[in-house]
């Protein structure tokens, strides 16, 4: 199954063209080979150096697309075999790593493959960091924490957001650490994670200089526009506090909230150079104003949470491809956009079976536990999968605050996110089941190598001698 996911990939890419989105040209320069002026390492660039050197690596949008499905597939066997290693029912086994193959045959994943940005790539560094970590938590060596902290490095700097997840990891390893005692490996690791946080945490504030140099305008001031926009249902509430605030009045629009036909990004480059003002104020004050009023505003923050979330958990098809796997099969892993209802047209569902595997992974530890199938177990690897899911579901939220929009950008602000916590969940529920079917391993006593006795007398007087034995 391995061995066939990257034929899979690949097919999947043959017959389709690349994609080239806008904002294609800030994450690779168009008909160049190792061209590497869109990266940096200190910030000075509008995009994170994880996907920019990546793109710069291949020669054309063609190469680009191999490279991305080649990834993917090594990536995603990775984890498929570390999972596996772990499990000892052999169907078990076969199962959950069919499972882990085949969700990235699935139209939500591999359509990014064709799409020249960033987004394929943070998938599958998300997904081999993944597997990295489940590696170094099972065996902790130096050699595996190496090639962890490359993996979550490479990781964190795909996406803005995605130092979340890896502080998760940190919060992980330490109670790892702190379990196991004596684990110097351990607590390096915990450490570095939390300075590779910091790293793209700093890394992406220094870009409104590069995004301001590039658009005439900055990322924090484009960040502003979305919560103030229509798909947020605050809306309203965050213009009238912005109205008593030390804003600019040129910056917040007329009415209520935001009334963009064209985008967000296409009002504030439209504004900026009526109000030069908005770019300043935003730049310096919006990030740390807007984190103050969700503080301050917890019933709002939880409706805009729950106007998001769904989406941000439900990656979305855009590039072209021809996927593996039927939509019946995605659905039993990815959760879709928001359906309408047949009966009543204006209320929509969504589909989100990132619900079931997370109460399936529950039940089998709670089963696991009744029957004492916890003794031996490899629990160190189910508090990594945990927070694994916590950082995953933390960061998708981040994702919604942050930018409130249509359902199928929502879903590619976090798709990092969103795979990450679906293989985290697919392999615990298998370790799970693994778990729950492995009978428990008792320790036999000796057998008697010295023949029967002979006689009932000698019979009753080694029964005394092993009465009186000490317990080896």
């Amino acid at each position: 199954m391995v061995l066939a996911l990257p034929l899979a990939k690949l097919l999947g890419i043959a017959t389709v063209h690349p994609s080239t989105p806008n904002d294609t040209n800030g994450y690779r320069s168009p008909g160049t080979w190792l061209d590497f002026s869109l990266t940096s390492l200190d910030g000075m660039s509008p995009r994170p150096w994880g996907a920019t050197i990546w793109l710069a690596l291949w020669p054309g949008d063609h190469a680009i697309m191999i490279a991305n499905a080649l990834l993917s597939a090594v990536a995603w066997g990775a984890l498929a075999l570390v999972v596996a290693a772990g499990i000892r029912h052999a169907t078990v086994r076969r199962l959950t790593a069919a499972a882990l193959v085949l969700i990235p045959c699935t139209a939500q994943i591999s359509n990014w493959d064709s799409v020249m940005q960033g987004e394929s790539v943070s998938m599958s560094t998300g997904i081999l960091a993944l597997a990295a970590l489940v590696w170094f938590t099972r065996e902790p060596t130096w050699g595996r924490a190496a090639t962890f902290g490359a993996a979550a490095l490479w990781f964190t700097m795909t996406r803005p957001n995605v130092f979340v997840i890896l502080m998760a990891w940190a919060l992980g390893l330490l109670v790892i650490a702190v379990l196991r005692r004596r684990l110097v490996v351990v607590w390096a690791v915990a450490a570095l994670l939390v300075v590779f946080s910091g790293y793209s945490y700093v890394y992406n504030m220094r870009s409104d200089a590069a995004w301001t140099a590039r658009h005439g305008f900055s990322r924090s001031t484009v960040g502003y526009a979305y919560p103030i926009s229509a798909f947020n249902p605050v809306a309203s509430q965050i213009v009238a506090d912005l109205r008593k605030s030390d804003a600019p009045p040129c910056m917040i629009p007329e009415g209520k909230r935001l009334n963009a036909p064209l985008g967000p990004y296409q009002w504030v480059s439209e504004t900026v150079p009526k109000c030069p003002a908005m770019n300043t104020w935003a730049t310096k004050n919006w990030q740390s104003w807007y984190i103050g009023w969700l503080l301050t505003h917890p019933k709002s923050t939880i409706r805009v949470i729950d106007s998001q979330i769904w989406h941000s958990l439900a990656p979305s098809v855009w590039g072209d491809v021809v996927a593996a796997t039927p939509n019946s099969v995605a659905a039993l892993f990815l959760g879709t956009p928001s359906l309408p209802q047949d009966a009543d047209p204006k209320k929509t569902y969504h589909v989100q079976p990132l619900i079931l595997w997370g109460l399936a992974a529950l039940g089998l530890a709670f089963a696991a536990r009744r029957l004492g199938r916890w003794r031996g177990s490899p629990w160190a690897v189910d508090i990594a999968l945990g927070a694994s899911v916590s950082g995953g579901l933390l960061c998708a939220i981040s994702s919604g605050l942050i930018i409130q929009t249509v359902p199928w950008q929502a879903a590619q602000e976090s798709l990092g996110a969103a795979v990450v916590t679906t293989a985290a969940l697919v392999a615990v529920v298998g370790i799970g089941i693994d778990r729950v079917l492995s009978p428990v391993q008792r320790t036999a006593a000796p057998i008697p190598t010295d023949g029967p006795p002979s006689s009932g007398r000698e019979q009753r007087a080694s029964c005394r001698r092993r009465v009186r034995e000490p317990r080896r």
